[in-house]
């Protein structure tokens, strides 16, 4: 089953800000813990 290119593309855009959710949220509870390296 071969899926259509846009719908493709619609895939990779929900997993890049899936992604990006997950960083903002693991850098959040890093925050809060105080654990930030210097970055």
């Amino acid at each position: 089953m071969h899926a259509p290119r846009a719908q493709m593309d619609t895939k990779k855009r929900m997993v890049a800000a899936t992604i990006r959710s997950v960083d903002v949220a693991i850098l959040r509870s890093q925050i809060s813990s105080g654990s930030v390296s210097d970055r």
